[in-house]
């Protein structure tokens, strides 16, 4: 990793700079002189400096460890020495290490060890920047739900349990981050509308997953997905004019590259030539043939003027970070700005009437196949056999169950499969009635008692029973 450490403490070095000289220019968003708060030095905690601050100001914490799950407030920043020094580290307890707000930024930190269920960073029903971090080691890296214009920029997402990113019914950017190792999907979005460019997605067993999702996916490497680099599940009733723009990407040693779509303007299927996966380093070799191959027009051009490179380092944005009081302006102009090239290509739009009016038993049907694919499917299988992804890090001598074995379910009534769902393997009577594994985790918490018997229903629907 000591490459990208270095590629990132640059990095880190102009995003200081930059902030240095947004503060001296004058003022914060709301017109009144940023408040800079300090961790240790002030406040012990990182969540004691939050719960102190206002919209607008500052929290800086110094290296170290951090032992602790946070919530921030709306329209922060909070800002770490750069990820290889300052670690937020949630300790694998129940819940997520960050909780994300409107407006806020948080950047320059290794984010660790969220509970079973949950993720590095949570944001709902906010839009947030997510800038120059490390996440690694948790459920998810990063859930994004019901937000608008969320930026998830220049961070290294990686083996995380599941999701490198998971989103549902949002719309972010996702740009110039190295997604590697993460154990199911590099990237997972239903029902969203994101722009995923200039990022590095590789070992990965689907490097990005989509379903019910207009995505504009451009100058992205696909590497070392042996399952898929880029998936799209088909349902012509439900995604009917929900399709991706894919352009000059480049996909290498995949089990398949794409499904569903065919191959987009630019798109190459050759070696990427990355100079050592293994020890961290994602830049491109000389000779690359992701070397000034990305989108030709020259507003996409990298920081030195020339065409754009392929994967994380290229681009107009790989060493910008967003570094002003409100973010959202920041992504509202970036949005305006791929309008330019965008708006009149007909790449889709999400049309959430197909899922039928809202709380009625099409939608809720629609619903629980995407809380179906998102929670369920790593262990028990796109068709519910028990055959997932992490199938063999259950337990020892164990397997998932099998939702699509009638005999066993047929036996079984929704009340007693809703209290698994609900409790986990661990709850008396789940493991009485069920001889469920304790491995079975509680959905109590990340979804509500109406989605949770919509699963039972959908499981019913597997095993026809």
């Amino acid at each position: 990793m000591r490459n990208i450490k270095m590629f990132f403490l640059k990095r880190s070095i102009i995003t200081l700079i930059l902030s240095f000289l947004l503060v001296a220019m004058g003022s914060g968003f709301n017109g009144t002189e940023a408040t800079v708060l300090s961790v240790p030095s002030q406040y012990k905690t990182i969540q004691d400096a939050i719960n102190a601050s206002s919209s607008g100001d500052i929290i800086r914490v110094s290296a170290g460890t951090y032992k602790e799950q946070i919530k921030l407030k709306a329209g922060i920043t909070l800002r770490g020495e750069g990820y290889e020094k300052t670690v937020i580290d949630g300790e694998k307890k129940n819940g997520n290490v960050v909780v994300g707000a409107n407006d806020a930024v948080i950047e320059g930190f290794t984010i660790r060890n969220s509970g079973y269920m949950d993720a590095g960073i949570k944001c709902d029903n906010a839009s947030m920047a997510v800038l120059n971090n490390r996440i690694v080691n948790n459920n998810a890296g990063i859930l994004l739900f019901n937000g608008l214009t969320s930026l998830i920029a220049n961070n290294v997402i990686e083996e995380n349990k599941k999701f490198g990113i998971y989103m549902l019914y949002s719309t972010p950017f996702v740009e110039n981050n190295i997604v590697y190792e993460n154990k199911v999907y590099g990237i997972y979005c239903a029902s969203s509308k994101p722009m995923i460019a200039y990022n590095t997605i590789v070992s990965n067993p689907t490097g990005i997953y989509t379903e019910v999702t207009s995505s504009i996916v451009k100058n992205n490497i696909f590497d070392d997905s042996n399952v898929i680099g880029f998936q799209i599940v088909e349902s012509p009733r439900d995604q009917k004019g929900v399709e991706p723009y894919l352009s000059y990407n480049i996909y290498w040693n995949n089990g398949h590259n794409r499904s569903n779509t065919e191959k987009g303007e630019g798109e190459i299927e050759k070696d990427p030539m990355l100079v050592n996966v293994s020890k961290g380093d994602f830049k491109l070799k000389s000779g690359s043939p992701a070397i000034n191959a990305g989108d030709p027009d020259s507003k996409y051009n990298d920081a030195d003027g020339s065409r754009a490179d392929i994967g994380a380092f290229g681009g107009p944005y790989a060493m910008i970070t967003a570094g002003k009081g409100n973010v959202r302006d920041w992504v509202s102009y970036k949005k305006t700005r791929e309008s330019e090239t965008f708006v009149e290509k007909d790449y889709g739009s999400i049309n959430l009437a197909s899922f039928g009016e809202r709380g009625s038993k099409e939608y809720r049907g629609k619903i629980a196949m995407v809380n179906y694919y998102g929670y369920c499917t790593p262990c028990h299988g796109q068709a519910g056999k028990g055959d997932g992804p992490l199938m063999d890090e259950i337990e020892k001598g164990m397997r998932p169950r099998d939702h699509s074995s009638a005999e066993y379910f047929s036996q079984k009534t929704d009340e007693e499969i809703f209290n698994v769902i609900k409790y986990g393997g661990a709850k008396g009577i789940s493991r009485l009635t069920m001889k469920e594994s304790e491995a079975m985790p509680p959905f109590e918490g990340q979804l509500s008692d109406d989605e949770m018997m919509d699963l039972v229903k959908f499981i019913r629907v597997l095993c026809n029973c």
